[in-house]
């Protein structure tokens, strides 16, 4: 069981928004991750929303527009990025540029996404991530996302931080840059 709380008991999404200063309390309030009974610290980083999160979005946008989509931002400050249309079809789309993904090709046997993100492919969403060029993404739906296993990935930020391991072979590499006629 996967659940996001504060000490307030606070919703996730509301957490996130009230984790604005930069080592992630509010009033007090840590933002804090459970599964099961392990629970850990996610530090809200402002400066690297500020350097990612445009980007990724305007990309995201781009990226669906020469697919022949209608693609607008989320308005719900807290949610799913991106809203996709067309072709008979809505859904949402998360991106993010993921730093650590210097090459074109992606490098890794899985794909790892935050737990944190695991409330949106509880809906009809798809994955954009995006290397750190800005030219090549890795796609996967949101049911490959519930799909996928839950795995512990400590790292320097977060020791205790836990992943979803998203297969390769359930995604699909998309350059960004090419033109779709």
């Amino acid at each position: 069981m996967v659940t996001t709380h504060s000490s307030q008991m606070m919703s996730a999404s509301t957490a996130k928004a009230h984790s604005m200063n930069g080592n992630g309390i509010e009033g007090g309030t840590q933002l804090t991750t459970t599964i099961g009974s392990a629970s850990m610290a996610k530090v809200f980083e402002p400066e690297r929303l500020a350097e990612f999160d445009g980007p990724a979005k305007a990309l995201g946008i781009m990226f669906w527009k020469k697919l022949g989509y209608d693609c607008r931002e989320n308005p719900e400050e807290c949610g799913v990025d991106l809203i996709v249309e067309g072709h008979d079809r809505k859904f949402l789309c998360e991106v993010e540029i993921r730093d650590s993904w210097t090459t074109t090709d992606f490098p890794w046997n899985t794909l790892l996404l935050p737990l944190r993100k695991i409330k949106f492919a509880e809906q009809d969403c798809v994955f954009l991530i995006i290397n750190r060029a800005k030219t090549h993404a890795m796609y996967v739906h949101s049911r490959d996302v519930r799909a996928a296993d839950v795995v512990s990935t400590p790292n320097k930020v977060d020791p205790y931080e836990r992943s979803i391991s998203i297969p390769v072979s359930a995604t699909t590499l998309v350059p960004l840059l090419a033109q779709v006629k």
